[in-house]
């Protein structure tokens, strides 16, 4: 048994109201999951009143469980928010980032690849491939370039 992390704790709660897999515990107010599929890669919204995460499908949900909505209806890898929390960027096949509102159409970055920082003031995007380290605009206006071939695969 263990403890989510609060801004999971919530969202913990909406997923095992909607999947009867799993099977809840609550301890001294705080929730337990003790048995039931695993949440893959989640983070927060960088003014914590969102949390992005994966589990059979990429979902955007206040952390305070009131509301979630499926933002990719397959398993994004690795959500990152950009720093002013309007936008998700998310790795599949392709790479895409799309407004964290889910309104229009996500813009894809690279054929594929691993987000894993954003630099640049929230301009420039860093993700992996199976072979290298690479760099894009996150406005699409120019294509990914390699900055190395070392991976962190």
């Amino acid at each position: 048994m263990h403890a989510l992390p609060s801004c999971l704790s919530a969202v913990a709660v909406v997923i095992a109201q909607q999947d009867p897999r799993f099977v809840e515990q609550r301890l001294s107010g705080d929730l337990a999951v003790v048995h039931g599929p695993a949440i893959g890669t989640y983070v927060p919204s960088p003014d914590g009143s969102r949390v992005a995460f994966s589990k059979d499908a990429l979902y955007v949900s206040a952390t305070d469980g009131s509301s979630i909505e499926t933002f990719v209806d397959s398993p994004g890898i690795s959500p990152l928010w950009t720093p002013d929390g309007t936008r998700l960027v998310y790795g599949t096949t392709p790479l895409q980032v799309a407004s964290a509102d889910g309104s229009g159409v996500p813009l894809q970055l690279a054929p594929f690849g691993v987000p894993r920082a954003i630099v640049d003031g929230g301009t420039r995007l860093l993700f992996t491939t199976s072979s290298s380290v690479q760099a894009v605009l996150l406005d699409g206006s120019a294509p990914a370039y390699t900055l190395t071939t070392a991976s962190l695969y």
